[in-house]
């Protein structure tokens, strides 16, 4: 029979390597504050508050006898309020790992594109103080991840890790874009009734 020994050592002190430091620029600044607002946003729509929703979203599917639409049904303006508030926590944790992996100036050039888009699909459905944080967010964005960080984008390492997050995204694509054209199939039974503006928005995100 062997016995295994182990000896104890000296402990060596943990060093870090430049870039798993995080530094502390424009852009990481920028994302953190973002993601402190999401937050702060996903929060309460988590448990079914829908105050911070637009008003253009929680409007019914039924037309009464005099031609206006119904509000919609508490029930499921709680569900739609729980689905966007976990989008947006899946949206933080994003930003939360470009953080860690001092990837935010890559990440901003993204957001950038998102924001400008969000903007113009708020704008189309009335939504302007929305607009006017999309925008004011885009602007910052693209200070930081085009005109401080420069146009070139770093070389992408195919990985099992990168072709698993390719896939994802392609699939997370198709449905998004199913969603986007008003088709609420890829939603679960409960949110099916929603109107065309809720549908889109879970798209959108």
């Amino acid at each position: 029979m062997r016995t295994l020994t182990f000896s104890l050592g000296k402990p060596r002190p943990c060093k870090l390597s430049p870039s798993t430091v995080v530094s502390a620029n424009g852009a990481t600044i920028a994302c953190g504050v973002v993601a402190a607002l999401s937050v702060l946003a996903a929060r309460p729509m988590m448990m079914g508050n829908a105050d911070v929703i637009p008003e253009s979203l929680k409007e019914g599917t039924i037309v009464d006898k005099k031609g206006t639409l119904e509000a919609m049904d508490p029930d499921l303006l709680a569900h739609l309020a729980r689905s966007l508030g976990h989008e947006v926590f899946i949206f933080v944790t994003a930003i939360s790992a470009s953080v860690a992996n001092n990837r935010c100036a890559l990440l901003a050039k993204f957001l950038t594109c998102g924001m400008l888009l969000s903007a113009g699909w708020h704008h189309a459905w009335g939504n302007e103080n929305e607009v006017i944080v999309q925008a004011v967010f885009a602007t910052v964005f693209e200070y930081f991840g085009f005109i401080r960080s420069g146009l070139t984008l770093p070389s992408t390492k195919w990985g099992k890790h990168t072709i698993a997050c390719t896939l994802e995204a392609c699939l997370m694509g198709a449905v998004a874009l199913g969603l986007l054209s008003g088709s609420a199939k890829a939603l679960p039974p409960a949110l099916k009734p929603l109107n065309l503006g809720a549908v889109q928005s879970m798209g959108k995100r």
